[in-house]
């Protein structure tokens, strides 16, 4: 399962979805991408400390209200386990590639999201790509950058995936 940004937010939720009616995960990895782990807007956090700095998500773009106050959530608490993946339980998840950008948004919450699935007994890799924005993977497919995001994207896959 993958997803980016919000649609990292549902691929973990899927995970979840699945151990909750206890379906088989056999053969599933979850890779996301700047996932979406907090509904939350925390101040002391990259919301605050990136929030000049996302040229995508952060202040004055286009989705930055939504990213203050979703409505994503509809009437649940931001807080909810069902959003906010940190504050949800993850024993039994497979593994996890969380890639994370170093100017995004999403930081605090992506290094969170890695501690709780560590801590709650799940394999889990983090890299954080410094200084690159949202989705640059994407949209920069010869940027060495771009290149080493699939190959560990591909390793991942290659090593759980079995």
């Amino acid at each position: 399962m993958t997803g980016d940004s919000a649609g990292g937010n549902l691929a973990v939720g899927l995970a979840l979805c699945l151990k909750a009616h206890k379906l088989s995960q056999l053969g599933i990895i979850v890779l996301v991408v700047s996932p979406w782990a907090d509904l939350e807007n925390k101040k002391n956090s990259s919301r605050t400390f990136s929030s000049e700095k996302d040229l995508i998500l952060g202040s004055g773009t286009p989705l930055s209200n939504e990213i203050i106050d979703p409505s994503y959530a509809g009437t649940l608490r931001k807080d909810d386990s069902s959003f906010s993946l940190i504050h949800a339980d993850l024993k039994g998840l497979s593994p996890i590639l969380i890639q994370a950008r170093g100017h995004k948004v999403f930081l605090t919450e992506c290094q969170q999201l890695a501690e709780k699935a560590a801590a709650d007994g799940v394999l889990v890799t983090l890299t954080v790509y410094s200084g690159r924005s949202h989705d640059f993977a994407l949209a920069f497919s010869e940027m060495q950058e771009t290149i080493n995001s699939f190959k560990e994207i591909t390793d991942f896959a290659n090593r759980h995936m079995r």
